[in-house]
């Protein structure tokens, strides 16, 4: 008997817990952002290089 209570108890202490702890999602933007202008300077001798494709990362 003394068990059956402890493991109520227990059952009930987790349900409380996992009640307690935040259920918010978190959301993070991801979308596409406004252009950003900036050059590029060739730091070889030759023939300029083409730049055909490239992604852009920032950080704030």
């Amino acid at each position: 008997m003394h068990f059956t209570f402890l493991r109520r108890l227990l059952i009930w202490l987790a349900i409380l817990i996992a009640l307690a702890l935040p259920h918010n999602q978190a959301y993070a933007d991801i979308g596409p952002k406004p252009t950003v202008e900036f050059t590029f300077s060739q730091e070889f001798s030759g023939a300029p290089v083409t730049i055909t494709s490239g992604t852009l990362l920032q950080c704030s």
